[in-house]
C-alpha cells in the first residue's frame, strides 16, 4: 500500500485520527529551525543563495503535530529529525508524556566546508522516541543499532531537495524500527526518500508533501518504484 498526499499534514493526520486510522512507524525531517542570522555573512549568503530554504528554516507547529503523532499510533515509534536548536524542546515534550527518548547522530563524512568562527556542520541529530513493545527488529545487523551513524551527504547532481537525506542512512532507520508489512508514516516528505526505503524494505508507506513540486517528484520516485 502505498499512499500520498499534496496536503497540510496535519489536516491529514486530523482526518486519520478520526478515522481510528493507526501507523506503526512515523520517520520524518521536517523543517529545522535555523539561526540564519548568525555565522557572518558567507552563512547567510549560503542560506539565502535560494529563497526555497525559507521553508526549512521557519520551523513548525511541532507541540499540535507531535500531539496527532501519538494519536494515530497505539504505540509511540517516532523518529524525527532535528537541529541542534530543537533537540531540547522536542525532548521536553516527549518526556511531558512520560515517553522514552534518546538521541541519535548522524555522522556527515563529507560536510560543508563552509564555517566562519564556529564548528563545522558534520553532525544531524535524531530523536527516537519509543513507547513499551514498539517495533524494534533485532535481526537487523548490530551496527544498525549505534546510536551514530556515519554516512555521505547525497551528492548535489543528485539531489532535487535542499535536505534530501542518504538513502542508505534511511534504509537503516526503518529497517530497525519496523517490521515486512508494517505502516511508515512521513508527514514531511521533501524528497520522498522515506518512502522509497519503505517500498523498497516492503513496507507500507503514507506520505504527505505540501509542496506541489516536491510532491509531484517524490511522487514519480515512489510510483516508479513500486511498479
Amino acid at each position: 500500500m502505498i499512499r500520498l498526499y499534496n496536503q497540510d499534514c496535519i489536516r491529514v493526520m486530523q482526518s486519520m485520527a478520526k478515522r481510528g486510522e493507526k501507523v506503526d512507524l512515523i520517520l520524518t525531517d521536517p523543517p529545522y529551525e535555523l539561526n540564519v542570522g548568525g555565522g557572518g555573512i558567507a552563512d547567510r549568503i549560503a542560506l539565502h543563495r535560494d529563497r526555497k530554504i525559507d521553508f526549512i528554516a521557519n520551523g513548525f507547529n511541532y507541540q499540535q503535530c507531535f500531539e496527532l503523532f501519538l494519536q494515530i499510533q497505539d504505540t509511540p515509534n517516532i523518529v524525527i529529525f532535528c537541529s541542534n536548536k530543537q533537540i531540547f524542546k522536542f525532548l521536553l515534550f516527549f518526556h511531558s508524556k512520560g515517553l522514552s527518548t534518546t538521541l541519535l547522530t548522524w555522522k556527515k563524512l563529507n560536510p560543508p566546508p563552509l564555517v566562519n568562527n564556529k564548528h563545522i556542520e558534520d553532525l544531524e541529530y535524531l530523536i527516537y522516541v519509543r513507547g513499551a513493545k514498539a517495533s524494534f527488529n533485532n535481526s537487523v545487523p548490530i551496527e544498525y543499532k549505534q546510536k551514530c551513524f556515519c554516512s555521505n551527504l547525497v551528492n548535489t547532481k543528485d539531489k532535487i531537495h535542499p535536505t534530501q537525506k542518504n538513502l542508505n542512512h534511511i534504509k537503516r532507520l526503518v529497517s530497525l524500527h519496523s517490521f515486512e508489512g508494517e505502516i511508515v508514516f512521513d508527514p514531511f516528505m521533501g524528497s520522498g526518500v522515506v518512502g522509497i526505503a519503505s517500498v523498497m524494505l516492503n513496507r507500507n508507506f503514507i506520505g504527505c508533501e505540501l509542496s506541489p513540486l516536491y510532491y509531484t517528484l517524490s511522487k514519480n520516485r515512489i510510483k516508479n518504484l513500486g511498479a
